[in-house]
């Protein structure tokens, strides 16, 4: 039953796993049915997807659910599916278990079911939230893209395609269609919009199809532009725009002047000065846009040409006449004009008539000069204005008698005076003035300034200045004499001390001794040198300061005799002064600068001795340590030291007196003798050297000295250097030679020591080495021998250790490595296998690669020898590329490649370093085969070669012959595929006629013939299947049929039929002509056209036919090709042709054409006017002004047809009078032209007015006229010049503004006079109006008047004058025909309107306003103040000081008045309240009203600044300076701030606040608010103030300190911070220094004697004690059993120090000591406190016990006197245990 059940399960179980792998093996795909979808966890569901298992929105699906229960259509209907591909079919709360099944069908556009998959067909629903899938596939052909082409724009004559098509296939049917028809390809030629279809079909899905409107825009018409023109006119017609490109017959052109139409394809032209509005059109069809440009171009007046020339200003001299001013040369054909000035009117310069511009007075006069002429701008001469200067005459000064260049002072003040007087011509009446000038100093010299009497005071240099003043017409005359005052030699320099005494110390500064100046002013530098300058001195050659800069020399020139004695020098030199030196050039003084000296170089000297202080004896201040036991040397281990005994007072140098320390280690090599200084720490004397003799050997033997050597091989193996490293090679063994030496105690033994190299082969030793012992000539030698198994490659070191016991460092020998080889290496060589071998040759069809494999410890690839012989050539070395073996030890592999084909033979040998050598290898012969057959194809000569097309055409018989070169070793000619294709048809095989003419070289030929186009292809295979490069060849024409040429002409509107003047039939044309010309040809190139065109003017000379003509590009239509030639030249034409195509076939002769075109009117040459009364040009416009008839003359040019006709007219002006008359149309015919120039020049000529001048009949007007040529061309020219007749005189009235008064005939004004004048005149230019004005009786001026017209006859003029004075104005008029006015002359009129500022000066020199300067010596203060209607004033000065502003008028001011003002003038005193800010104000007011006020502002600085100290600072420096201990962290707790004040701005740079310590300058950290600059403002109290915080920072360490201020004020005083300028803060006065003391550091104990023991067995007990402090001491305490037994505050001249006794009586108690000590700044030192600590120096018991009783000193000694009391109770207690023990043992045995 059991094995049943077994069998069952098993049964089962093979049923079960048969069906999980048959499910298995069903395609996923067949699985319809799955779990819900996420989107849908809640229904049945169909999923649609594609190929790529992606779901497809939007596709139907028709659905049918069947119930067993309910029915067929249990639920069916329709569904979209969503985004995720999935459709709803049933809800799950409608899910009936068991009972439902599902049909359904999805339907998409350009979708079908995929392979596999289908519809569901009746599917068993399992589960409320199943889905079922369905898969589709596309039928939309994928990868096709089609896309209009944008941005098309059309091209001339050139297709463009409307689409791009892409992706499609070759199996694939594409139609396209335009606008519904069916076309080959999708392109279009003109502009325009089309709908173009794509169709692609491709089987086994939908159709592609595209539609789309595409757009090729019209083209913008290139080349075609105009741009407007700025023409100045000349005289003749001119374009009046500027044209680039060329029209085309056919183009529509239409040109606009000024909105109308020319009617004319040329170039617009004008002659007139305008402004002229043009604009193009061009309308080139429906392919282009149509061009339309509008632009405006002027033709304004012309320039008139100044060449030639020349104005030059005379050059004159006050001669008391009238002097021509300027003169001129080269004057063209215009006229010139001239003024004095730009008020006055212009004059017509005339050298005949003497109307020419001049002057006399001396003075700059400016004269005006400027070109005018009809039609042209007014011409400034190009210097304009020209600048005339007459020079004033001059006079003559000369000193009197000879005045001497150099004088010496003298004590004698009789003699040191000199005559500087001078005289000469007087003729300006003014007396000779002396004077001093250019002094080098300030109270040098003084002259009488009317006498020229010279007293000199001082050395230094001054010039004497003599000087007459001129006046307006003479010079200033004037003499100078410079002077050089030189002092005597003697006293100018000397020092204070002739001989100086210095006991060296640590300091080195020996002396600072200077040398004093006698005078301030001597700037002789002074420069100081001393005798002796190798003994370790120097000395500052500019400060005298002489320091040691080498004690190691000074200590041995002073250690014989304990001292030296220097001479020290101060030289100073001459000193010298610069000035101004004045001679005499010509007529002319001049200055320069010269330096002369005026102190005599000098010298001084003083002498200066420097000493030591006595030496001690060495063993009673020094100790030294011991040297080796075992050697008797100081060595490295041993070093020798020595020390002070008492190091608290003395520090230690050795050998020179420099670096001391508390102790020196003595370094210096050998057993000489040394030198000990002792420094005293106190004094800082040194004592005189000591010396001490010992032997010292601290240095190891030096690796530098230290040598390895290696023998050379008897194999002569030589050394390599790789890397830098020297590689040695060797077999079988290598010598190695040590050196070494030691300077001092000599060489003892060394150790060497071999290591094997980094990476270096395994079979090398690891390492080796021992001692080794040196000859007496310090040399050691080793050998070491490589055997099979210790071979070596590495490196050598050793040491060497001395006999005073130093070793050196290691010696190493890195970069030299010794290689002993005695092992040869190995080689094998593997290739690929070959693809043949044959007769012993291997062969291959590519390259080889051979691998060489060597075995070797020291390999190298360079010594590795491979050669390569080819097709049994000698062999060639060749290089392998290297690589380690990565598996296998010393093994390397060489990798070479044989490329190209060829037989080739690979031999290989090598021999490694050691001379150890590797067995020879060569190879078999290696094949290598990679040949292509190859072919070269010629052709016989063809008629024509384009490009690369040959063309064959009559000439040649219309033949091609082809010729075919095959190279090849394995040839067959059947293997050869040549074909022929015709006219783009299907190619057709052929067969040359092949001939052998070598085993490689292989001929065929082959002929064709009939008109066509060819190409011709050869394919070839050789039988190794090397394939031959497809030939195929350009395009090869035979081409037998003539050209065919055609010429037809577009303008058909000729003129007329003529002969001309050779004879020829001519058509006469007035526009442009277009050809076009058409050539029948199938192999046509434009190229070969000659085309013949000639062009002619009418008087038969040639003109340029490329500026006459233009062509189009040629246009193909099929065979036929045209191009269009446009005449838009004037000329007369002849036209040829000739042809031939590009086979060089000719077409038939043409005959020639010959015709005219003209279309450019005549051209105005001249205009000329008979001579006017006057010419001039008013704005901008040429008048001509007649008295009479006037002739114009009028000349015209036409080039091709010649004039035949004028008419002309005289216009008159607009607004004239009214007796202006004018005439119309008047026709002049050719029988009354005059011609010449073969007829292309005419001139005609008429008269204004026709009729006699009369009342009625006068002209004011311009004229115009017109020229027409043979063609019917015509130009009009309107004329701008005016012609004038007038014969009436002009009136004037004038009238003025109402004046303020009017007395005895003047007018009085107290403000502007206005003048009206009013002038009557037909023809009125305001120019010649003459308006003069008098001005304070002075000479007239011409008047600036405003004009204006009320009517054409009545003119108005208004002028204003405005500045202060008496006035008289003139009118004169004479208008331009000659006619004068009355003339008209006011009464006088006077304005008066301003009144003067006061004016100042200080010590003689003009100052205003905040500008009077600042004065530390003198100052003179004048003030004047004066109005021609003085009423007024008052003066005020105020004085602000630092502290205080204060009005001090009174106490200086004084005014003295007179009539029209007044004056006054006051010094400031030299007081310390004067200095100070002052501002002098002067206010005053006239009898008009009107008032003034002005004010100066200058300072008095002659004491510098005050300075205010902080309360703080003030603490710190009183009662001469505090002593200042810690306070917290710091001892001085806050900054320290002073705040400067000055009148003046302090000079920036110049403040130095200088901080030292103990002497010594330190580095000083501050800041100042605000810093000085030229912008300093003033302060809130009235003057300049700076604040400066000085940093606390700066009194960290202890020491004694002092602070300076100094600066320098813009006035130039110097000042620095001293009490008696110094305040503090409450405004009380300084009365310290900046100086106090920062001690922080308490006394120091230096020494107890007497307290180092506890027990004293005595009667009394003295101590003596040391105390010594930095800052100072001011009490010490000495307290015995708590009471004070001493107090000392007493220390004499020396506060650092106290040496002090006291003494302890005997007592039967133990004695407390304490010593209390406290500084200056309250530091204290307390032997009671805690902190107390004497360490090592001493020994303090501050209990002691003092007694000769034995039980006092006993109890007194606790562990005595307690270790008595102990023993004596154990030994009793011993006693007592021994008894009872006793007892008990007795007891026992009882």
């Amino acid at each position: 039953m059991s094995n049943a059940k077994k069998s069952i399960s098993r049964r089962f179980m093979a049923a079960l796993l048969s069906f999980v792998l048959v499910l298995g093996l069903i395609p996923t795909s067949a699985l319809t049915a799955y779990a819900a979808t996420p989107e849908h966890p809640n229904g049945v569901t169909v999923s649609v997807t594609d190929q790529d298992g992606k779901g497809i929105a939007g596709a139907t699906v028709e659905y049918h659910i069947n119930s067993t229960v309910n029915g067929a259509d249990y639920a069916s209907g329709t569904a979209t599916t969503d985004e995720t591909g999935c459709a709803e079919v049933l809800a799950a709360d409608k899910f009936i278990a068991d009972d439902l099944t599902l049909s359904a069908t999805a339907v998409l556009a350009d979708y079908t079911y995929a392979d596999g998959s289908g519809s569901i067909k009746n599917a068993a629903i399992t589960s409320d939230a199943q889905d079922f899938a369905i898969q589709l596939r596309s039928t939309k052909i994928p990868g096709v893209t089609v896309t209009a082409n944008s941005g098309l724009v059309y091209q001339e004559g050139t297709a463009q395609s409307l689409v791009t098509v892409a992706g499609t296939k070759d199996t694939d049917t594409v139609t396209y269609k335009i606008d519904n028809d069916v076309v080959v390809t999708p392109q279009k030629i003109d502009a325009g919009t089309y709908a173009v279809e794509v169709i692609v079909a491709r089987e086994g899905y939908s159709d592609f199809i595209f539609s789309e409107n595409v757009t090729i825009a019209k083209a913008p018409i290139a080349g075609i532009d105009i741009t407007e023109v700025n023409a100045s006119y000349n005289e003749k017609t001119q374009n009046i725009v500027t044209l680039t490109g060329n029209f085309l017959p056919t183009d529509e052109v239409h040109w606009f002047v000024n909105g109308a139409d020319t009617g004319s394809m040329d170039v617009p032209q004008k002659d007139a000065v305008g402004e002229y509005t043009v604009r193009l059109t061009v309308d080139r069809g429906n392919n282009y846009e149509v061009f339309d440009k509008t632009v405006t171009s002027k033709i304004v007046l012309g320039n008139i040409n100044l060449d030639g020339l020349k104005i030059t200003a005379n050059k004159l001299t006050y001669n008391g006449e009238e002097q021509e001013a300027v003169t001129v040369e080269g004057q063209g054909n215009y006229t010139l004009q001239y003024r004095l000035s730009e008020t006055e009117s212009w004059k017509k310069y005339d050298k005949a008539d003497g109307t020419v511009p001049t002057v006399k007075n001396a003075g700059d006069y400016t004269v005006y000069i400027k070109a005018v002429k009809d039609s042209y701008n007014d011409k400034e001469y190009p210097e304009f204005p020209l600048n005339v200067h007459v020079e004033k005459a001059g006079q003559n000064i000369a000193f009197s008698t000879a005045v001497p260049t150099t004088v010496e002072l003298t004590n004698d003040s009789n003699k040191n005076r000199y005559d500087f007087s001078a005289g000469g011509n007087n003729l300006s009446g003014q007396e000779i003035e002396y004077t001093l000038i250019d002094a080098s100093g300030t109270d040098i010299a003084e002259i009488d300034a009317s006498n020229g009497t010279l007293t000199v005071k001082h050395a230094g240099i001054v010039t004497v200045k003599a000087f007459r003043a001129g006046n307006k017409n003479y010079k200033d005359a004037e003499a100078y004499s410079t002077v050089l005052i030189t002092a005597p030699q003697s006293g100018l320099v000397d020092f204070d001390n002739k001989t100086v005494n210095y006991v060296l110390d640590e300091s080195g500064v020996s002396s600072e001794q200077q040398a004093t100046k006698v005078n301030a002013d001597d700037n002789g530098a002074v420069t100081y040198s001393i005798d002796q300058t190798n003994i370790g001195l120097s000395i500052d050659t500019n400060s005298g300061k002489i320091t040691v800069t080498n004690w190691n020399k000074l200590g041995r020139a002073m250690r014989k005799t304990g001292s030296v004695s220097v001479i020290v020098t101060a030289k100073k030199a001459a000193g010298k002064m610069t000035a101004k030196e004045w001679t005499r050039n010509g007529e002319t003084w001049a200055s320069q600068d010269v330096t002369y000296e005026v102190y005599p170089a000098t010298v001084t000297s003083y002498k200066l001795v420097i000493t030591y202080e006595a030496a001690p004896d060495f063993d009673a201040v020094c100790n030294i340590t011991s040297s080796d036991p075992e050697t008797g040397w100081y060595n490295s281990e041993y070093p020798a030291t020595v020390t002070p005994k008492d190091s608290k007072r003395y520090s230690i140098a050795v050998d020179d007196p420099i670096g001391f320390a508390d102790e020196q280690t003595i370094t210096a090599q050998g057993e000489d003798s040394h030198y000990i200084y002792l420094k005293d720490k106190t004094t800082r004397k040194i004592c005189a050297a000591i010396e001490l003799k010992i032997k010292i050997d601290t240095v190891a033997p030096n690796t530098r000295d230290m040598t390895i050597s290696y023998s050379e091989s008897s194999e002569s193996i030589v050394d390599k250097i790789l890397s830098t490293i020297t590689f040695g090679y060797y077999n079988p063994d290598v010598t190695v030679t040590f050196t070494a030496k030691d300077e001092t105690s000599g060489l003892d033994h060394m150790d060497w020591k071999y290591t094997k190299e980094a990476n270096a082969s395994d079979i090398n030793l690891l390492k080796d080495g021992g001692p080794l012992t040196f000859d007496k000539n310090g040399q050691a030698v080793l050998t070491l021998t490589a055997s099979e198994l210790e071979q070596y490659r590495g490196n050598i070191s050793f040491t060497v250790t001395d006999k005073a016991g130093n070793t050196s460092d290691v010696k190493t020998d890195d970069d030299h490595v010794i290689v002993i080889d005695t092992i040869p290496p190995k080689c094998s060589v593997s290739y690929a296998d070959p693809l043949n071998i044959h007769d012993g040759k291997k062969y291959f069809d590519g390259s080889i690669e051979l691998n060489f494999t060597v075995t070797e410890a020291n390999f190298y690839e360079e010594d590795f020898k491979a050669f390569v012989s080819k097709n049994g050539e000698s062999k060639v070395p060749v290089s392998l590329s290297w690589e380690k073996s990565a598996e296998e030890k010393d093994t390397y592999i060489g990798t070479y490649m044989l490329s190209g084909d060829g037989d080739y033979v690979v031999s290989a040998e090598y021999e490694d370093r050691s001379n150890n050598e590797m067995a020879k290898y060569q190879s078999d012969v290696l094949v290598v085969d990679t040949i292509a057959p190859t072919m070269t194809v010629e052709y016989s000569e063809a008629s024509n070669q384009v490009g690369t097309t040959l063309y064959y055409g009559n000439d040649k018989s219309g033949k091609a012959e082809i010729t075919f070169k095959v190279t090849e070793a394995n040839f067959f000619a059947e293997d050869v595929v040549v074909k022929v294709s015709k006219n783009g048809a299907t190619a057709y095989a052929v067969t040359p006629a092949w001939t052998d003419v070598d085993a490689d070289t292989h001929i065929g030929s082959y002929t064709i013939s009939g008109d066509g186009h060819y190409i011709v292809s050869v394919e070839y295979k050789d039988r190794s299947n090397n394939k031959m490069t497809t030939y195929q060849s350009d395009m090869i024409t035979i081409d037998t049929i003539k050209p065919q040429v055609n010429v037809t002409y577009q303008n058909t509107a000729k003129i007329a039929t003529l002969k001309d003047s050779e004879g020829a039939d001519r058509d006469y044309f007035n526009k442009t002509q277009t050809a076009v010309v058409t050539i029948n040809e199938h192999n046509f190139d434009s190229n070969d056209i000659k085309f013949n065109i000639v062009g002619k003017d009418v008087a038969g000379n040639m003109r340029n036919i490329s500026d006459l003509i233009s062509m189009s590009s040629w246009r193909t239509n099929g065979d036929v090709h045209s191009i269009t030639i446009t005449y838009s030249g004037d000329a007369n034409y002849t036209f040829d042709v000739d042809y031939s195509d590009l086979a060089k076939n000719a077409a038939e002769d043409y005959v020639a054409d010959h015709f005219t075109v003209d279309t450019v009117a005549p051209r105005i040459t001249g205009v000329s006017y008979s001579t006017s009364v006057l010419e001039t040009v008013l704005s901008s416009v040429s008048f001509g002004f007649y008295n009479a008839k006037m002739t114009v003359t009028v000349t015209a040019e036409d080039d091709t047809a010649g004039v035949h006709q004028f008419n002309y007219s005289y216009l008159t002006a607009a607004a004239v009078s009214s007796v202006n008359a004018q005439l119309l149309d008047q026709v002049i015919d050719e029988a009354s032209i005059k011609y010449s120039d073969g007829g292309r020049t005419a001139t005609m000529t008429f008269e204004i007015p026709k009729m006699a001048l009369g009342s009625d009949n006068q002209f004011n007007g311009t004229v115009k006229f017109d020229a027409t040529d043979r063609s019917d061309n015509k130009v009009e020219q309107s004329e701008n010049k005016r012609i004038v007749v007038d014969n009436i005189a002009p009136t004037a009235t004038v009238s003025y503004n109402e004046p303020v008064n009017t007395q005895n005939g003047i007018s009085y004004y107290d403000g502007n006079i206005n003048g009206t004048i009013t002038i009557n005149e037909a023809n009125f230019y305001a120019e010649d109006v003459s308006v003069m004005v008098s001005r304070d009786g002075g000479a007239a001026q011409t008047l600036a008047i405003s004009w204006s017209d009320s009517s054409v006859d009545t003119h108005i003029g208004s002028f204003t004058l405005t500045d202060d004075a008496d006035y008289i104005v003139t009118i004169n008029y004479r208008d331009k025909s000659g006619n004068t006015m009355t003339e008209y002359q006011s009464s006088q009129m006077t304005i008066d309107t301003k009144i003067e500022e006061p004016t100042y000066s200080i010590n003689g020199v003009a100052k205003s306003g905040d500008d009077g300067g600042a004065y530390k010596d003198e100052a003179n203060i004048s003030f004047n103040f004066e109005d021609q209607n003085f009423d007024t004033q008052t003066v005020k000065l105020v004085r602000t000081r630092f502290n205080e502003t204060k009005d001090v008028t009174a106490d200086f001011v004084k005014v003295g008045l007179n009539e029209k003002g007044g004056s006054g003038s006051f010094d400031v005193a030299k007081k310390v309240d004067n200095d100070g800010i002052y501002v002098l104000t002067v206010t005053m007011t006239d009898k008009a009203g009107h008032s003034t006020e002005s004010h100066i502002k200058f300072t008095i600085n002659r004491y510098g600044s005050v300075y205010e100290y902080s309360d703080y600072l003030t603490s710190l420096i009183k009662d001469g300076g505090q002593y200042i201990a810690k306070n917290g962290d710091a001892a001085i707790t806050d900054d320290l701030v002073i705040t400067e004040y000055n009148a003046d701005r302090i000079v920036k740079g110049s403040l130095k606040i200088v901080i030292t310590r103990d002497g010594e300058t330190i580095d000083t950290k501050f800041t100042a608010s605000p810093e000085a600059s030229d912008n300093t403002a003033i302060g809130s109290s009235g003057w300049y103030q700076y604040v400066y915080t000085i940093s606390k920072e700066n009194f960290t360490e202890d020491g004694v300190y002092n602070i300076t201020i100094t600066s320098e004020d813009a006035t130039g005083n110097t000042s620095t911070s001293v009490p008696d300028n110094s305040v503090a803060a409450n405004g009380e006065k300084i009365l310290d220094v900046m100086t106090f003391t920062v001690d922080t550091t308490a006394p120091e104990i230096r020494n107890i004697v007497g307290l180092d023991k506890k027990i004293v067995n005595a009667q009394e007990q003295d101590v003596k004690y040391t105390i010594v402090d930095v800052g100072g001491l001011k009490q010490i305490e000495v307290i015995v059993n708590g009471q004070t037994a001493d107090t000392i505050t007493d220390f004499g001249d020396d506060l650092n120090s106290y040496a002090g006794t006291f003494t302890l009586s005997e007592s039967n108690e133990a004695q407390t000591v304490q010593l209390k000590v406290t500084d200056l700044a309250g530091n204290v030192t307390d032997t009671a406190s805690d902190d107390f600590n004497p360490g090592e120096r001493f020994v303090f018991n501050d209990v002691i016990t003092v007694s000769t009783n034995f039980f006092v000193r006993w109890y007194a000694n606790a562990p005595l006197f307690w270790g008595s009391i102990g023993g004596v109770v154990v030994v009793t207690a011993g006693i007592w245990l021994l008894i009872v023990a006793k007892r008990k043992k007795n007891a026992e045995e009882k």
